[in-house]
């Protein structure tokens, strides 16, 4: 599944009432005289209005993805629809795989590799964690069950796993930070 269409559409709705607020805001601070205080405070008023017109559309969208997958039933491999669906079973390697950081034997994994950069001097000083490498694999599997087993085929999906491997080295600028997910056979 892919939700990337669905959350550009959430940001491009929080963008229209964005700009609408900007221009309702502009249009009514020329017809009243504002002081420095009032203005700066009209500013910060405006900032947090627009951030949570934006947080409520974005955690509206996220609601409906998480109503979705809660409501798909987990089915049986013989009896499974087309479409989205939620299996329970054993999963086979169909290739032989192994995970990009730790070389563990996998059907399925996804890793990312971050850098801790850092911009600024003094009261500017901003630490962030900057992605220099991620992936995930995308050699098909099997998952089998008492009905049956169906063909896995990865490429491009969002899977939401549990991480099993995290490293991290050095400190402040140029640290590094390494973080693995993975399904094993079984």
């Amino acid at each position: 599944m892919d939700f990337q269409p669905r959350i550009n559409q959430v940001i491009r709705n929080a963008g229209i009432v964005t700009v609408l607020i900007f221009f309702a805001l502009l249009f009514l601070g020329y017809d009243i005289r504002l002081g420095e205080n009032e203005l700066k405070l009209l500013i910060m008023l405006a900032t947090l209005l627009v951030l949570s017109v934006f947080m409520f559309f974005w955690g509206w969208e996220l609601f409906g993805i998480k109503s979705m997958i809660e409501n798909i039933p987990t089915s049986k491999i013989r009896s499974m629809p087309m479409g989205i669906v939620e299996l329970k079973g054993e999963a086979l390697a169909k290739y032989s795989l192994l995970t990009k950081l730790n070389g563990i034997n996998c059907v399925f994994y996804k890793y990312k590799v971050e850098r801790m950069t850092v911009t600024g001097y003094g009261k500017n000083r901003r630490r962030a964690w900057k992605v220099i490498s991620e992936g995930q694999s995308i050699t098909p599997f099997y998952v089998r069950d008492s009905t049956g087993s169906v063909l896995i085929e990865p490429f491009n999906c969002d899977a939401l796993l549990e991480r099993k491997y995290y490293h991290s080295e050095g400190y402040y600028d140029g640290a590094k930070r390494y973080s693995e997910w993975y399904v094993s056979p079984g």
